[in-house]
């Protein structure tokens, strides 16, 4: 799996391929930390970061103590991967969306990564 700094830059590049000048970044859940580490690394890159349902880390640390215990993380990851691509899995994060909404949305999850490879990424 790759590092915070390894997908990091992975978004820069995709920001230089782009051609973007000083985009807005918006990262959700798992690409929240990531996406703050982008731009405190290139502030001068980034005229925004809007972050939804994320935080710096998620476990919690001596420094973070609002972060969840390693076994309640570990179980987290292990439903997240067993749940990952269904309907009810998009359902969890958007319980007002429609049947074929869910469908079409968890396809397109299944297309971007398998269980195991999600459960890695979290």
């Amino acid at each position: 799996m790759p590092t915070w700094e390894e997908w990091a830059e992975g978004l820069g590049a995709g920001i230089q391929a782009t051609e973007s000048k000083q985009p807005v970044i918006f990262a959700a859940v798992d690409s929240g930390p990531m996406a703050m580490l982008y731009a405190a690394m290139h502030p001068d890159q980034v005229s925004a970061l809007v972050l939804l349902n994320t935080g710096a880390r998620f476990i919690e640390a001596d420094d973070y103590p609002i972060g969840i215990t390693t076994e309640l993380g570990d179980e987290f990851v292990r439903a997240f991967a067993e749940s990952w691509g269904t309907p009810e899995f998009i359902a969890l994060a958007n319980p007002s969306a429609d049947a074929e909404f869910a469908t079409r949305t968890a396809q397109v999850f299944r297309a971007a990564a398998t269980p195991r490879h999600a459960g890695a990424v979290v």
